[in-house]
């Protein structure tokens, strides 16, 4: 399976909106968002894989954004800090079978090497966990990822 992880220097820099269209190109996708909690918060203990249609679903979602782009599959990995290497490990099991799968998360960057790393570069306070994964980019993307922006990363992709 050939992996692209989509990353981003803050939130709500477009990484969803960058994974969505990259699904739509072409078949064979699947997709798996993480959100990483900081540990002993009462969100998720450990961690879990969400992939029930009724949470994946739920309307205004990430998760049902890249379900309605296409997906194959989509997953909700869900971790405290400590657990990410192991959530995405299992993520990426649950997806073999797939021809093609995005990860959209920096945490899941730091934990596994994807065929593609791509970072929105947006205006901002610089998250931590961007700063970390920086030298593990291979494009980059300034501003919000347009149509040049997709084939730019598609064409990448298709040569990795």
């Amino acid at each position: 399976m050939k992996t692209i992880c989509i990353t981003s220097t803050v939130s709500g820099a477009g990484k969803t909106s960058l994974a969505e269209k990259i699904i739509k190109s072409s078949d064979g996708w699947a997709a798996c968002k993480v959100t990483v909690y900081n540990d002993n918060t009462d969100q998720v203990k450990g961690f879990s894989i969400e992939d029930s249609p009724e949470v994946i679903g739920m309307a205004g979602t990430d998760t049902c954004r890249l379900m309605k782009a296409g997906a194959g599959k989509v997953l909700w990995v869900r971790t405290e800090r400590g657990h990410v290497k192991k959530a995405v490990s299992e993520a990426l099991e649950k997806l073999d079978g797939y021809e093609r799968a995005i990860f959209e998360g920096n945490s899941a960057l730091k934990v596994f090497k994807p065929d593609l790393a791509v970072m929105i570069r947006s205006e901002g306070a610089l998250k931590d966990s961007a700063r970390d994964v920086m030298d593990m980019i291979d494009v980059f993307i300034d501003g919000f990822p347009g149509e040049n922006a997709v084939r730019k990363v598609i064409d990448r992709f298709d040569s990795a």
